[in-house]
Order: C-alpha cells, then sequence, then structure tokens
C-alpha cells in the first residue's frame, strides 16, 4: 500500500511538474503567437491536476486522522486496563 502510495506520489510529481512547465511553455507561445490557447490549454490541465491532488490529500487525510484516532482509543482502552489492575493490587 506504501509502494503504490509512492508510485503515485511520483507520477502527481511529475504530471506536476510537467503541468507547470507546460504552463510556463504555453505562457510564452501564447505571447510569441498570440493565440491564447497555447496557454489556456496547459493553466486547465494543472488546474485539474491540483483538484486531484487535494482530493487525494484529502482522503490521505481523513484516513491517517482514523488510524491515529484508533490508536489512540487502544491506547486509552490499555491504560485504562492497567490503571485498573494496579488499583486492584494497590487499594487505597
Amino acid at each position: 500500500m506504501e509502494n503504490q502510495q509512492a508510485n503515485n506520489s511520483s507520477l502527481s510529481t511529475i504530471l506536476d511538474v510537467a503541468a507547470v512547465v507546460g504552463a510556463i511553455g504555453g505562457s510564452v507561445a501564447s505571447v510569441v503567437t498570440q493565440q491564447v490557447a497555447f496557454a489556456a490549454i496547459p493553466l486547465s490541465a494543472s488546474i485539474v491536476l491540483n483538484v486531484v491532488n487535494r482530493r487525494q490529500m484529502m482522503t490521505q487525510t481523513i484516513a491517517t486522522q482514523q488510524a491515529t484516532q484508533n490508536a489512540i482509543g487502544h491506547f486509552e482502552q490499555l491504560s485504562q486496563q492497567q490503571i485498573s489492575t494496579l488499583q486492584i493490587a494497590y487499594p487505597n
């Protein structure tokens, strides 16, 4: 799972860099040729990639929050068990 996330992250980074390079190149080509499409297409692709990446990050953030809450709940349960054991072993 982590390997797939790393591959997705690498692909995402490559696509982001390509979109930025395309946007810059498109902007230059747009100025030279005076055709807006050269700038609009790469910028649109960059926006789409941003939306996709944002959704991925939100999904990962939610999964991380749930895992953290589960771990905290487990730790609290273990702590309560240990406290109960100590209270039985050493009553006031």
